[in-house]
Order: structure tokens, then C-alpha cells, then sequence
């Protein structure tokens, strides 16, 4: 009977094991690959914007990137504004980025948008690359890089292309003022990313003053700061997801 009894309790302590070890290993493994997902996420999304940016500088007429996404998604957004005023300027200068977002399910998601690369999950955004913006009180340039194209989106595990082509490319408004003018920079970001493009801008202007209008999807950023001289471009480049 002892002999029994010691089996049940030595075979129910290895069941027991077992369970634990599958339980917690599982759950291990599954972090590992979200966390390793998510990691392969922000370096595609960081080669994207690389490209995006040579675009915008003129080094090529085209660009792909190569994505892979593992039960996640990719989509580009509705079109959102960006704009910017001086005061020897005649009009404002403006541009209508669309942004592309990669959703990593329980991760979150990493965007380009305006330039920048910015990850956004349940904790908060942070930007990971900052877009080709130089603001100064000395010498301030603003490259929009325009990514525009119908609403596109692909989901699933498979591996995509995001490919650009530049449209067109010109100088927008170049100014300057030895005394100093007043600019007025404003961009529109969906809200779980208006603190880190604030936050950013408040770093990177010269003693700047910026305000949020809170909208029920889309909020937008106006800033304004002094600068001597002023160099607006605009690139529009055509996106395709395939």
C-alpha cells in the first residue's frame, strides 16, 4: 500500500513540474518572440524612414523597403496636415503626409510620421528617430516628405514591400531676417502621440511656444519661435504596400 501511495504522490509531483514548467516557459517564449517581434518592428520602420529620407534630400527617385510582419499589420492613415508661417512670408507653407503604421498586436504601434518614427504601446510613446527637421535660432529647415496614396493595408504573416517614388520635389519659402522673424509651425498627430511630438519640439525649438487643440481624433500642435533664417521643402512621394 505504501508503495502505491508513493507512486501517486512521485508521478503527481512530476505532473505538477511539468505543468509549471510548460506554464511559465510558455509564457517566457511567448514574451520573447512579442519582444523580438517588436524589435525586428522598429528597425524595419527605422530602414523605412532612412529611405524616406533620402527621398526627401534627393539622393534617389525611388526607394523600397522590405517588411515582415508576423501576425501584425500595415497600413498608411488618413492624411494629416502640416504647415508653416513667418512673417515675411506671403502664405502658408504646407504639406499632407499620410503616415504609415505597423501594428504589433499586444505591442503596439510603430509609425513614420512627418519624418519621425514613433512607437506607441500601452505605457506611453517615445520616438525612436527623429524627423529631418533642423530648428535654430540662427538657420531653421523644414523638409515635408509627403508619403500620399489611397488607404492601403495588409495583415497576416508575410513579408511586404513599401515602396516610394518621388513624385515631385521643390523649395517651398526661403527667407531670411538678420533681426529675427517669428515662425509659426504647426502639425497634426493622432493623441497617444502628441505628447512625444510636443515634447520633441520643445526640445529642439529655440525658446518655443507651443499649444495643443484636442480634437476627437486628431490633435493638433502649433508652435511658434524666432529664427534669422527660414528653408521650407516639400517632396511628394507615391506609396504602394504590396
Amino acid at each position: 500500500m505504501s508503495e502505491v501511495v508513493g507512486f501517486v504522490l512521485v508521478f503527481s509531483l512530476v505532473i505538477a513540474t511539468i505543468s509549471f514548467v510548460y506554464v511559465g516557459g510558455f509564457a517566457s517564449l511567448t514574451d520573447s518572440r512579442d519582444s523580438e517581434r517588436a524589435a525586428n518592428a522598429e528597425r524595419a520602420m527605422d530602414v523605412l524612414a532612412g529611405n524616406f529620407q533620402q527621398l526627401g534630400r534627393g539622393n534617389a527617385p525611388s526607394r523600397a523597403t522590405e517588411i515582415r510582419i508576423a501576425d501584425a499589420s500595415i497600413r498608411t492613415s488618413s492624411n494629416r496636415h502640416v504647415s508653416t508661417n513667418a512673417t515675411p512670408l506671403a502664405s502658408s507653407q504646407t504639406a499632407n503626409p499620410v503616415s504609415i503604421e505597423y501594428s504589433t498586436g499586444s505591442s503596439g504601434t510603430i509609425a513614420y510620421e512627418s519624418g519621425a518614427v514613433i512607437r506607441t504601446d500601452g505605457g506611453g510613446s517615445v520616438m525612436l528617430r527623429d524627423p529631418d527637421f533642423v530648428f535654430d535660432e540662427n538657420r531653421t529647415v523644414i523638409r515635408y516628405i509627403e508619403p500620399r496614396g489611397a488607404r492601403q493595408s495588409i495583415s497576416g504573416t508575410t513579408t511586404i514591400l513599401v515602396r516610394g517614388i518621388v513624385r515631385d520635389s521643390s523649395v517651398q519659402a526661403s527667407a531670411s531676417d538678420p533681426d529675427g522673424m517669428t515662425v509659426e509651425f504647426a502639425i497634426e498627430t493622432v493623441p497617444e502621440r502628441t505628447d512625444v511630438w510636443v515634447a520633441y519640439l520643445e526640445r529642439e525649438m529655440p525658446d518655443p511656444s507651443c499649444h495643443v487643440d484636442e480634437g476627437s481624433s486628431v490633435d493638433q500642435i502649433t508652435c511658434q519661435f524666432e529664427t534669422e533664417s527660414l528653408h521650407v521643402s516639400r517632396t511628394r512621394v507615391s506609396v504602394t504596400i504590396i
